[in-house]
C-alpha cells in the first residue's frame, strides 16, 4: 500500500524571517513602499540627548565638584531603542628626558626640547602630528561576557582614526602648563599659574619636563538594534564637549624630598632603564580648578546609509496587500528613483537590514563652513549593490540635513 506524503506551507513571524532569510524579508517590504522597521526609507531614527551627567562628573557645569569622581565628561543619548552611556577620563603623560642629558645639563637638554619645538612648528600646520586623538573603549551589553568581539573592536579603531584624521582635537589643548604650589608671605600655602596674572614671574614656571593629557572613552551600548557608528561618534562627541580638564600644579614644598629619594636610585634607573616613578609624584591635580577642553569643530557628526537594489524576483504585487487593513494604516514611501538607482535606507535597523544591506555610504559634512560643498571624509563600501555618482550625492545631502537637525539639538 502507497503512503502518500502531504507539502504544508511553513509560516514564519517577521522576526524569524528576518533572521533566517534577511534579503527575502527586506526586499518584499521594500517592493511595497516599507521598511521592516516600518520607518520610511530616508527617514532617520529619533534622538534624544542628554549634554552632560553632572551626578558623575567630576567638575560639573555649575563650578561644583564631586571628589570621588574621577569622569572629566560625559554623555547620554538615545538613539532610537538604543541608549549610550560615554564617559571620558584621562591621565597625563611625561615628555621624557634622556637620562645621561637630564642627569648632567637640564639647560642643554632644554635647547633640544626649543629646537624640536621650532622644527614642529615648520611643519605643515595640517599635519597629523599636530592633532590628538582619544583611546575608546566599546561595550555592547548582550546579557554575557567575555573578550570583545570584531563589531567592538573595529569600532572602537574606527573612532580612534576618525577622530584623528577629522583634525578635532589639536595638540595645543592636551599641553599642560603647570602652576605652581608654594607659601606666600604669610607661610600660607598657595597655588598659582602661569594664566592667572600677568604680574607673576615667568621665571618661576621653568619645569625641565613637560607634560600633556591623554584622554580614554568608555563607551557602553544597549538594546543594540542595527550598526551603531553613527550613534557612538555623537556619543563621544558630546562627551567631549563637556569635558573639563583638571589644572595641574608642581609641589614646590614636597620636591626637595622627592628629588632626594629619586636621586638616591637614579644610577639604578640609568642602568636597568626603569623609569622611577617617584620623580613624578610631585605633579598634582587641582582638585577644584579646571578648564574646557578646546576643540577646533565640535559638529561633526558621521552618518550612514544603507544602499540596496530592487529585486523583482522576490517582489510583492501591490495589489495583493493593498485591501489589507493593516497595510492602509502604514505610512507607503513613495518616493521616486530613477531606473538603475539603488533605494537609500537611513538608519541601519534590525537583522533583515543589517545582513542584507552589503554596500554603504558614511559621511562627515563639516556644516559650521560657509562651502556647502566642504567634507571631513567619505567612506564608501562597496557590498554588491550598484553605487552610482547620483546615489553618493543623495547621500551626502541626507547627511547635511541630519548633521544640521543633530547641531541644533546638541
Amino acid at each position: 500500500m502507497s503512503e502518500e506524503f502531504q507539502l504544508k506551507p511553513v509560516s514564519f513571524s517577521p522576526e524569524v524571517l528576518a533572521r533566517i532569510a534577511p534579503e527575502l524579508s527586506l526586499q518584499r517590504h521594500l517592493s511595497v513602499g516599507v521598511r521592516p522597521c516600518l520607518r520610511s526609507f530616508q527617514e532617520f531614527k529619533s534622538v534624544q540627548i542628554n549634554p552632560q551627567l553632572d551626578s558623575i562628573n567630576r567638575y560639573t557645569s555649575n563650578q561644583g565638584i564631586s571628589s570621588k569622581s574621577t569622569v572629566l565628561g560625559s554623555s547620554n543619548i538615545k538613539c532610537g531603542n538604543t541608549i549610550i552611556f560615554c564617559t571620558i577620563t584621562g591621565g597625563f603623560i611625561e615628555t621624557l628626558l634622556p637620562n645621561d642629558e637630564a642627569d648632567e645639563n637640564v639647560k642643554e637638554y632644554e635647547k633640544i626640547y626649543e629646537n624640536s619645538e621650532k622644527q614642529e612648528n615648520n611643519q605643515q600646520d595640517d599635519s597629523l602630528s599636530n592633532f590628538r586623538t582619544v583611546y575608546p573603549i566599546i561595550e555592547i551589553e548582550r546579557g554575557r561576557t567575555g573578550a570583545p568581539t570584531d563589531e567592538e573592536m573595529i569600532i572602537s579603531q574606527t573612532l580612534h582614526d576618525t577622530l584623528l584624521n577629522s583634525k578635532i582635537l589639536p595638540k595645543e589643548s592636551l599641553e599642560i602648563d603647570l602652576g605652581l604650589k608654594t607659601v606666600d608671605k604669610d607661610n600660607n600655602e598657595i597655588i598659582i599659574y602661569p594664566n592667572e596674572s600677568k604680574d607673576i614671574d615667568s621665571s618661576l614656571f621653568q619645569f625641565p619636563r613637560k607634560y600633556s593629557f591623554v584622554l580614554y572613552a568608555s563607551i557602553q551600548v544597549f538594546s543594540r538594534s542595527g550598526p551603531i557608528l553613527d550613534a557612538a561618534w555623537l556619543a563621544l562627541m558630546i562627551a567631549l564637549k563637556s569635558t573639563k580638564l583638571p589644572c595641574v600644579y608642581f609641589d614646590e614644598k614636597n620636591s626637595n624630598l622627592l628629588n632626594d629619594i629619586s636621586s638616591l636610585s637614579s644610577k639604578k634607573s640609568v642602568k636597568t632603564g626603569v623609569v622611577n616613578a617617584k620623580s613624578g609624584s610631585q605633579i598634582i591635580c587641582d582638585p577644584t580648578k579646571s578648564h574646557d577642553l578646546k576643540l577646533n569643530n565640535s559638529d561633526l557628526y558621521t552618518t550612514t546609509i544603507g544602499l540596496i537594489e530592487l529585486d523583482k524576483d522576490f517582489s510583492v504585487e501591490i495589489e495583493d496587500v493593498e485591501n489589507n487593513e493593516d497595510f492602509k494604516a502604514l505610512s507607503v514611501d513613495k518616493h521616486t528613483r530613477n531606473e538603475g538607482e539603488p533605494i537609500l535606507l537611513c538608519d541601519i535597523e534590525g537583522d533583515a537590514e543589517e545582513n542584507a544591506i552589503g554596500s554603504r555610504v558614511v559621511v562627515i559634512p563639516d556644516i559650521n563652513t560657509e562651502d556647502d560643498d566642504n567634507l571631513v571624509s567619505v567612506t564608501i563600501i562597496g557590498g554588491g549593490s550598484k553605487v552610482t555618482k547620483q546615489s553618493i550625492q543623495n547621500s551626502i545631502g541626507l547627511a547635511k540635513l541630519r548633521s544640521k537637525n543633530l547641531q541644533q539639538q546638541s
